[in-house]
């Protein structure tokens, strides 16, 4: 458990690999040849007026904010924009994120991605409930691949552009060896963001009442399949 804010705690899913024993909380089975690892190391990221920061005693100054009621005419036109707003943000936010997932693709030789709606409603299903629920894991039974990130700012105006989450993913890189299937899955954001097979991409993110973002991306078909890796994880060209 991590406890980045005295006043939030955030708990991330660390799944541990030996001898292909996939171990988590309550949970344990054999991972064999050709199953789907969807589950990877969480990212969490804590900042401070645009700061990213680590674990310490930091403690940002709350803000005090004063609303006045509004006419129900005028509520439900600032109602009707919001929505309009939030549209447009979170499509600029896919689009913004498909863009840096194909240039990352690029690197590596491999096909681009296309931005699938269906799988946009479904990565949005998940972050908006996440969000309400003001809590940050996978998704359970799913048929796709994912990546999850969530960042968190004292400032309220700060926002998360669509290649944050993509480049922190795709960071992993660094861990990765190519050639030889991976003996822990520490890069295996990194490795579904490059996998070769997969061909469409959904991408949402949420905001959590207390200032969490919260990122989800489903892509299909799924990466990350054991024995597949050398195949579907090309060095950069």
């Amino acid at each position: 458990m991590v406890n980045l804010h005295p006043a939030i705690t955030v708990i991330p899913i660390i799944i541990q690999y030996e001898d292909w024993t996939r171990k988590e909380i309550g949970y344990e089975r054999k991972l064999s040849r050709g199953s789907q690892v969807t589950e990877t190391i969480t990212e969490v990221k804590q900042y401070i007026n645009g700061q990213e920061v680590k674990s310490d005693n930091s403690t940002p100054k709350a803000k005090s904010t004063e609303s006045q009621a509004k006419p129900t005419s005028e509520a439900a036109a600032d109602s009707s924009a919001s929505s309009s707003d939030e549209g447009e943000s979170n499509d600029d936010f896919a689009n913004q994120a498909l863009k840096a997932h194909n240039s990352y693709r690029r690197k590596h030789g491999v096909n681009p991605l296309k931005l699938s709606p269906n799988l946009c409603n479904f990565a949005m299903q998940w972050a908006q409930k996440l969000a309400n629920e003001d809590q940050f894991y996978h998704r359970p039974s799913n048929n796709y691949g994912e990546n999850i990130y969530m960042s968190f700012d004292s400032n309220p105006n700060v926002t998360v552009s669509g290649s944050d989450p993509v480049q922190s993913w795709y960071s992993e890189i660094k861990d990765h060896t190519f050639g030889v299937e991976p003996r822990s899955m520490n890069t295996g954001h990194f490795t579904q963001v490059v996998w070769k097979t997969t061909k469409n991409l959904g991408i949402a993110m949420a905001k959590s009442r207390s200032g969490k973002t919260i990122v989800v991306a489903n892509y299909e078909p799924a990466g990350n399949f054991i024995g597949s890796y050398a195949n579907n994880v090309p060095p950069p060209q």
